[in-house]
């Protein structure tokens, strides 16, 4: 084990202290885990196919988030570019590379089938967190660190990434229910503070100050709480975090590795929260929608809310 965790933090080969039978089971007992390891983060990268085939045949993405592609495949680039900087973690670095293709299709096939207008929004998405922020990362921590710090750095951004992913597929459970808009342009004079109540569901208050011109958007949220739906959390999806989650997270235990251990630790209990929703709401029947709220692909917006300017 210490010799198993040397490799994994370091990337060292002390022989002289193993005998070559010692050599050989530790190798094979590493080998093991990451083969198993590779193969369960396959399935798990391969587990949202059916909700693709229902994209595909229904020629919409309805309401389907493609959030947790998106951050998948930036979470991928980034563990591709921790298993090229570490030393002896090739295989960390082949089964990000297969999960960066999968992630790749996933997202051409929803900027292929999602609304027109939110498709520039989606690749928007894109473009500031798979290119811009990945290559920021990479050229950052290539160009400012060396050796064992930057494997510890790109290690932690990888972990932040990598709990983004998992948390991911949660987006589903946050979905607008109605966009309520205040006037674009409301000029307010006289007193020192005005309170204005718009027309309402809950009766919401908002504060102006005085000469305030502005534009608002109310977005209402609705959870899968409330509509006792998972209709648009794949329960696959979910459990796939939760068996990719817990053996990384008995890999990095076993291994003292505590980089690969945080992230996977969320995720296993990300995923056993999202299961245990599923298992309580699988059994309702989904609340309709307007199909026109399903086209607008109203899931993302909040991410990338449209910028109206002030008059």
């Amino acid at each position: 084990m210490q010799y198993l965790e040397t490799v994994l933090l370091h990337g060292e080969h002390n022989f002289h202290c193993w005998g070559t039978r010692d050599i050989f089971w530790i190798h094979a007992k590493y080998l093991n885990y990451m083969f198993a390891g590779n193969i369960i983060s396959s399935l798990a990268y391969l587990s949202p196919l059916k909700t693709f085939w229902r994209i595909v045949k229904n020629r919409s993405t309805e309401d389907f988030s493609s959030i947790p592609y998106i951050c998948t495949l930036m979470n991928a680039i980034l563990w591709i570019y921790y298993g090229i900087t570490k030393p002896d973690s090739f295989l960390i670095a082949t089964i990000n590379g297969f999960g960066a293709v999968t992630q790749i299709v996933y997202i051409l096939i929803f900027l292929v089938f999602i609304s027109p207008r939110m498709r520039a929004k989606t690749a928007l998405l894109v473009g500031l967190l798979d290119v811009g922020f990945a290559a920021a990362a990479i050229s950052f921590t290539h160009f400012m660190f060396q050796g064992d710090v930057r494997i510890v750095v790109v290690g932690f951004i990888c972990d932040c990434s990598g709990m983004l992913v998992y948390a991911s597929p949660l987006a589903a459970m946050v979905r607008k229910l109605e966009k309520l808009t205040i006037p674009r342009s409301i000029n307010l004079y006289g007193a020192q503070s005005v309170t204005v109540r718009y027309l309402q569901y809950r009766r919401e208050i908002y504060s102006v100050s005085k000469n305030a011109w502005f534009s608002w958007n109310v977005l209402k949220q609705k959870t899968v709480i409330t509509t006792k739906s998972v209709e648009f959390m794949p329960f696959l999806l979910s459990f796939a975090i939760l068996l990719n989650g817990g053996f990384w997270t008995l890999y990095a235990l076993l291994a003292k590795d505590i980089l690969v251990g945080i992230p996977n630790g969320i995720g296993l209990l990300l995923g056993i929260a999202q299961l245990i929703l599923y298992g309580i709401y699988h059994r309702y029947e989904p609340l309709k929608e307007a199909s026109d709220n399903l086209e607008d692909g109203l899931q993302n917006e909040s991410l990338i809310p449209a910028c109206d300017s002030v008059s």
